[in-house]
């Protein structure tokens, strides 16, 4: 039997690195990273010691050296519904491209990459039309792609994410097989800190409204509990009973960019970000050296390491000819 040689995978847009944690846990070696905001280089440096290659548009794939896949942690600033969706007209909106013409540089086997849903279904499916042409460009496959929900692995969050795999054209691999779980729902009251860690948190609840809501009958969902003032997103409050909504680092106000829970005693606050980090399944020894808001804008920002780990495993399942991932 032949022996299997170890993969590796350079990660583009790591924002926290969660996509690299999971290719680790899958013993896939990361060789490098690229991230152009700051504070989360400080916060994969703090725990991987890897130095960001910065700037995604100034890297020539053929410099990276040899590597098997390609992260691409791509912006979803221009897809996600909750912005101005303007594709590939905002700002960021030809990351995944650059990402692809990097894995074409580099001969990379494998992109795997992850955004909102609304990529797919964005100016009405032909926004993907083109990325996937670009890939067919580059020798790639189009996408093969589904939208997977954190729930289903345990997690504490309600987090939903287009997760997508193209190979190499000339890469022999098996059909995917997508992972499909449905653990036991998990309340975000598990991952809360003790109270003494969090009384900052708090915010004036003195305006709070409370919302006749009935509890879903989803038992994958979460319970709003009514809203501060004015029923905007920013000021929803949700039941610490239920899972938490997807956390969203573009929602500033009273609420961003976790959301806001109401505690056992009626008082209202936001999650600190190591508690948003241990419901979106990171490791519980991750450091995040950032208090509120800055350091849960890096959260919002992530992918949760569980659900990308079963991605990540499925692929080299494919490429290594076995069966199921998991």
């Amino acid at each position: 039997m032949k022996k299997q040689t170890k993969l590796r995978a350079v990660g583009l847009c790591s924002g926290i690195e969660g996509f690299e944690l999971a290719a680790e846990d899958n013993g896939v070696e990361v060789t490098a990273t690229a991230e152009v905001n700051e504070d989360a280089k400080l916060v994969s440096f703090l725990n991987n010691g890897r130095k960001s290659l910065g700037d995604i548009r100034k890297i020539n794939g053929a410099d990276l050296g040899k590597f098997d896949l390609l992260l691409a942690g791509s912006s979803c600033k221009g897809w996600s519904q909750i912005g101005n969706q303007l594709g590939f007209a905002h700002s960021e909106g030809d990351i995944l491209l650059h990402c692809i013409r990097i894995a074409k540089e580099a001969n990379a086997k494998v992109i795997l990459t992850e955004n909102v849903p609304a990529i797919v279904s964005h100016s009405q499916g032909k926004s993907l039309e083109i990325i996937n042409e670009f890939l067919v460009e580059c020798g790639f496959t189009p996408f093969e792609g589904r939208v997977l929900n954190s729930a289903h692995w345990g997690l504490s969050t309600a987090r939903k994410r287009w997760f997508a795999c193209s190979f190499r054209k000339d890469v022999k691999h098996l059909p995917l097989v997508w992972p499909d779980f449905k653990k036991p729902p998990r309340h975000i009251r598990a991952d809360l800190l003790p109270e003494e860690e969090v009384k900052d948190l708090y915010v004036d609840d003195s305006e709070f409204v409370k919302a006749d809501r009935k509890r879903p009958v989803d038992p994958y969902s979460s319970l709003m509990l009514g809203y501060v003032r004015k029923q905007f997103r920013e000021r929803m409050v949700w039941s610490i009973d239920a899972l938490a909504p997807t956390f969203m680092a573009a929602i500033g106000g009273p609420g961003g960019p976790s959301g806001l829970f109401q505690m056992d005693d009626g008082r209202i606050r936001n999650l600190a970000p190591s508690e948003m980090l241990a419901s979106m399944g990171f490791p519980k020894n991750y450091r995040i050296p950032f208090h509120g808001f800055r350091g849960g804008r890096l959260v919002g920002n992530a992918l949760c390491p569980p659900v990308a780990k079963s991605v990540v495993s499925m692929v080299i399942k494919s490429l290594n000819g076995q069966g199921v991932a998991k």
